[in-house]
């Protein structure tokens, strides 16, 4: 049986009646003092919710396939030895060498010759592309200055090309604190985020983005991971795949299916998803797991730790879960008990793979 602050080595059913989250879930008169909810913020809320729906219907005018945003078009004249000349348009952007790795290069590439309505048309829709994207990226310096919490600059990088790659398209979820760190504007509190934004384990420290899939176009999601860093490599893993780059960032793939426990909790996690804004860059759109079902898996993995990592999380876990909890049932409790047997199944399952 666990205690807080304790994990037990053998099978635990985390929702009998002695156990955390049954007396979590019923504790509706309380409220975490650290789970406030929004008050000036109520605007940030809003904005979250209507820049998240503009991001979905837009999403096909943030970037061209062709022409990465971080480029230019650059107008060359150029003239012939009789003194005769034409302008050409070129294209100069930047390829990154990986993080760590040196600096990068710069790469000219020709498109074609001024007026030329055929690339003309082409410049005209990249250009607004970027005044798009620097419409939405101003809107989201704005959220996160109010408070509104936000991955580290490169897991935003990361999060955004297996966004472009079509993942959460096709049904994938986004998984662990990035998809956490949406559940303010969902829930409609402030949460309190991992303890210690510079330690090990804080916020400013993740290193790895989880997704949950159905299937994966692995040469989709390389293609986009090395236009960001081009030291990353794929590899499949007995849950999915995971690409890796020097620097020791990882995205981790997990199959939403199989035996293994991490299988059975990605299945889990992605019953019920729903869709969110993960404030990095111009904004992500992407799929995260319901708060309830994110808290119990937590809870889950709190009590049945099934490898290292979840020995070495198991505080930021509880923590995390508590938090969901409080606000849930600050908003109502009906969602946890309609999750609830869910997941005593899955807990079990998992105690027995464990064991």
């Amino acid at each position: 049986m666990t205690t807080t602050g304790q994990i037990t080595s053998g099978p635990v059913d985390p929702f009998s009646t002695n156990e955390r989250v049954h007396r979590v879930a019923h504790r509706a008169t309380r409220v975490s003092a650290a789970a406030k909810p929004f008050a000036s913020q109520t605007q940030a809320l809003a904005a979250v919710q209507a820049l998240a729906e503009r991001l979905r219907e837009a999403k096909d005018r943030l970037w061209d396939p062709d022409f990465p945003e971080n480029g230019s078009f650059s107008r060359v004249q150029k003239r012939s030895p009789a003194g005769e000349g034409r302008a050409h348009w070129y294209f100069d952007c930047y390829q990154p060498a990986g993080r760590k790795q040196g600096t990068g290069k710069g790469i000219r590439r020709y498109i074609g010759a001024v007026g030329d309505p055929h690339v003309e048309a082409r410049i005209q829709a990249f250009n607004k592309v970027k005044t798009c994207r620097g419409q939405f990226a101003a809107e989201v310096a704005a959220l996160t200055a109010s408070g509104l919490p936000s991955p580290p600059r490169f897991i935003g990088k990361l999060i955004n090309a297996i966004a472009r790659a079509g993942i959460f398209n096709q049904g994938g979820v986004l998984l662990g604190t990035p998809a956490y760190q949406t559940y303010d504007a969902i829930l409609g509190v402030v949460l309190v985020q991992a303890p210690g934004t510079h330690g090990e384990l804080g916020a400013r420290n993740i290193r790895t983005v989880t997704v949950a899939v159905h299937s994966l176009d692995v040469p989709a999601v390389a293609g986009e991971l090395i236009h960001i860093d081009p030291t990353f490599e794929a590899s499949e893993t007995e849950q999915g795949w995971q690409f890796l780059n020097r620097a020791g960032y990882r995205v981790k793939v997990t199959r939403i299916a199989g035996s293994t426990a991490a299988n059975q909790i990605a299945c889990f996690l992605a019953d019920d998803a729903l869709n969110a804004l993960v404030l990095s860059g111009s904004g992500v759109s992407v799929r995260v797991p319901a708060p309830v079902r994110f808290a119990l898996a937590k809870q889950i993995q709190w009590a049945c730790p099934t490898d290292n990592i979840f020995r070495r999380t198991a505080k930021i876990s509880q923590m995390q879960a508590d938090q969901i909890f409080d606000a849930i049932i600050y908003r109502g409790q009906e969602a946890i008990l309609r999750a609830r047997g869910a997941a005593r199944a899955l807990s079990m399952s998992v105690s027995s793979n464990a064991s």
